[in-house]
């Protein structure tokens, strides 16, 4: 398959989903750029984007979205987590992902601002450092997953924003 075709496959397959600035293609693009990223996360080091798939309205299509990434990488429908706005809680999810060796961490339907010390940090970072849970014991291992989240409306902090690529999808629709 040509370049060509491949790209225009790639358009094919997310073009009736209502990316926010379809003339100049900013958001479909970073949806391309999130499923280059799951392909080619392993063969980089140093830390990735979050890619944050944002609506102005629920039942716009963010978990769809996501689910094709995958599908694509995977041949399945994502795994999603909640997003524990807890610092404490979000360690252990980060930590649990980490061991796991999972490609991808998705966050679904995340509620409230975005950020906070411990995603901030994960973002910037590609070793992760923790106690492992019930054992006096910590582990330093390799955080190279991808970062997915799907959310209505985003607000993120300011460090946030700048470790964040947004997927924005709106619609004149009522959700």
């Amino acid at each position: 398959m040509r370049i060509d075709e491949a790209k225009n496959l790639l358009l094919d397959i997310s073009c009736d989903f209502p990316f926010a600035d379809i003339a100049d293609g900013k958001h479909r693009s970073a949806w391309i750029a999130a499923l280059i990223t799951l392909l080619s996360r392993q063969a980089f080091t140093g830390p990735a984007p979050f890619f944050l798939f944002d609506a102005n309205a629920s039942r716009v299509g963010k978990g769809l979205l996501t689910d094709i990434l995958i599908m694509i990488i995977a041949g399945q429908r994502a795994s999603r987590y909640a997003f524990p706005h807890d610092q404490d809680e979000l360690r252990k999810l980060i930590t649990s992902v980490a061991m796991s060796g999972a490609l991808y961490l998705l966050l679904d339907n995340i509620k409230g601002k975005l950020g906070g010390s411990t995603i901030e940090n994960a973002l910037t970072t590609t070793r992760w450092i923790d106690r492992l849970l019930g054992f006096n014991r910590e582990i330093n291992i390799p955080l190279n997953f991808v970062w997915l989240g799907t959310v209505n409306n985003a607000t993120l902090t300011t460090d946030m924003a700048g470790r964040t690529l947004l997927c924005r999808m709106e619609t004149d629709l009522d959700g």
